[in-house]
């Protein structure tokens, strides 16, 4: 078993592809799968585990990890085999998308959080949002379909309209309401 800095693989111990290890991160995170690839100098190990998402059953997840930031880390099971699986290719333009997905998927996330806005207000935002994908802060107003605000303290009292959209309005007032009214029967 090793630890902490490497342990084992500190000694000089070269851990060849296709062995087993479990490891887990200073967050406690466990790990386990198949070494892919192992640089001795700077202690880094390539593993393929299970994959954890929702990605096609027979996938893969990749991780990385620099050993001597490890908690823990033991060699399960030592490959004997002297030949190397050749790795599969990699899809680059596959990742760029989901990388790009990503990094739109958490912007996204960033500007449903309302500045200087009561926890009420993140509540009626976030509840919209599961409607509504034309949804925004607009200062600590909430604007819906660019032609609804809701003004603090969002109540069906502090909603009017920007058009002549009389449904949308009507709508949304409804929404707030149900929404209000389902909150103090929470309470």
């Amino acid at each position: 078993m090793a630890t902490g800095d490497g342990g084992r693989v500190r000694d000089g111990k070269e851990i060849p592809p296709g062995s087993i290890v479990s490891c887990t991160t200073k967050f406690d995170e466990k790990y386990q799968g198949e070494v892919i690839a192992f640089d001795y100098s700077t202690k880094f190990v390539v593993i393929k585990t299970d994959a954890t998402t929702e990605t096609k059953k027979g996938n893969s997840d990749v991780k990385i990890f620099n050993i001597s930031y490890l908690k823990n880390f033991e060699i399960i099971k030592e490959s004997t085999t002297k030949t190397v699986k050749s790795l599969s290719a990699l899809d680059l333009e596959k990742i760029d998308r989901r990388c790009r997905a990503k990094v739109n998927e958490k912007m996204q996330a960033v500007n449903r959080v309302g500045v200087d806005v009561t926890p009420e207000g993140q509540k009626l935002y976030d509840m919209l949002a599961k409607q509504f994908s034309e949804l925004q802060w607009n200062d600590k107003n909430i604007v819906v379909m660019n032609s609804v605000v809701i003004k603090p303290p969002y109540s069906t009292e502090s909603i009017y309209t920007e058009g002549k959209d009389e449904n949308a309005f009507n709508y949304i007032r409804g929404i707030v309401n149900r929404h209000h009214c389902k909150n103090e029967s929470e309470s």
